[in-house]
């Protein structure tokens, strides 16, 4: 018991000098191309679920990780453990060998040594291939139309359908009959959506993949990436949004999702998603906005509130006034599934008002 307790105090110490500097220990273990994911804030496959895009790390000081799936939710507690999880390596091993090149072991070390941080070449534009896969599916595209298949697949969802034909005539929402779908090799029936980076470039395309049932009713297909971007260079998604309801005022509402925005604009609030927590992290307002409204999703996992929570504090410090929403399920209810998001909450008023 006393070794164990020995060893936890030494494991705190060497953590605690490794803080704010993960990213260089990281370098002496981890792929570096997960490195690189990782410290932009961005997701990696899970160590423990093997999931894809579902590690990421929760506190990029402390190196701790976490996965967001809810049926996983896989957590290291501090760099160490994650360099571990991410390598394969014992944690006393881990530990030690840190704790040595930190000059912990030795009372007078001669000379401490602190890894350099990888060097990384990374992308800095769309390949051939990404710029005739994005233009395929962007031309293969047409406005939703009232009646159209996405149109029925967003009042499926209990969108409005006031909202959709406003949608309509602003023809951001796109409809493609037949969206390849790399996975299975099959083609479906899609929503696409263009995705600009925060200077207003077209950067890629979000896709839902649906299927239409025997009885003309329209779903996402099942299978767990029913909802992708096509591929692009490393940093062209940060800051990157969907535009819905046309340029921001003095504020605007960002969230994660497409169908999560639509619910918040037909509550009257303009709203852009920002695809993933990844978006709310990274994202950047436009000219002209001074105060950000953060409608979070409400997590188990609590992914969605701690990406909130970190955007807020990046964009407080840089002078924007920002509020933060997280809806919660009607008294008495818990959360079904993973999360609970904001058109969860639109539709269970939606049905208050209709058992009134």
């Amino acid at each position: 018991m006393d070794n164990q307790r020995d060893f936890n105090e030494f494991r705190a110490g060497v953590s605690a000098a490794c803080n704010g500097h993960w990213e260089e220990w990281f370098s002496l273990y981890v792929n570096s191309d997960d490195i690189s994911t990782l410290f932009k804030r961005r997701n990696i496959p899970c160590p423990e679920c093997g999931r894809n895009g579902k590690f990421f790390l929760a506190s990029l000081t402390e190196g701790s990780g976490h996965c967001c799936h809810a049926s996983c939710n896989y957590h290291t507690y501090d760099g160490l453990a994650t360099i571990c999880a991410l390598s394969g390596n014992k944690l006393g091993d881990v530990t030690t060998n840190i704790a040595s090149h930190l000059g912990l072991l030795d009372k007078k070390p001669k000379q401490v040594f602190v890894p350099k941080k990888p060097k990384v070449v990374k992308r800095t534009k769309m390949t051939e291939q990404e710029i005739k896969t994005l233009k395929n599916v962007l031309n293969s595209s047409v406005k939703m139309q009232e009646g159209d298949f996405v149109w029925q697949y967003l009042i499926n969802r209990g969108l409005p359908s006031g909202l959709l034909s406003a949608l309509c005539h602003e023809g951001l929402i796109l409809s493609n009959e037949s969206l390849y779908f790399k996975s299975d090799g099959n083609r479906y029936l899609g929503m696409v959506v263009p995705v600009k980076s925060p200077v207003g470039k077209i950067v890629g395309a979000h896709r839902t993949f649906l299927t239409r049932d025997d009885f003309g009713n329209v779903s996402k297909i099942d299978h767990e990436y029913n909802k992708m971007l096509t591929g692009s260079f490393e940093d062209a998604y940060i800051g990157a949004r969907i535009e819905l309801g046309g340029p921001a005022s003095n504020a605007i509402g960002i969230c994660e999702g497409i169908e999560t925005a639509l619910a918040i604009n037909a509550m009257g609030v303009h709203c852009w998603p920002l695809l993933n927590t990844a978006g709310l992290q990274s994202f950047i307002p436009p000219e002209g906005v001074s105060t950000v409204y953060v409608f979070a999703d409400n997590d188990i996992s609590k992914a969605g509130q701690i990406a909130a929570a970190k955007c807020k504090e990046r964009l407080t410090s840089e002078g924007f006034r920002v509020k933060c929403y997280l809806p919660k399920p009607p008294h008495g209810s818990q959360i079904q599934g993973k999360s609970y998001d904001w058109l969860d909450h639109y539709l269970s008023a939606v049905q208050y008002r209709k058992t009134c």
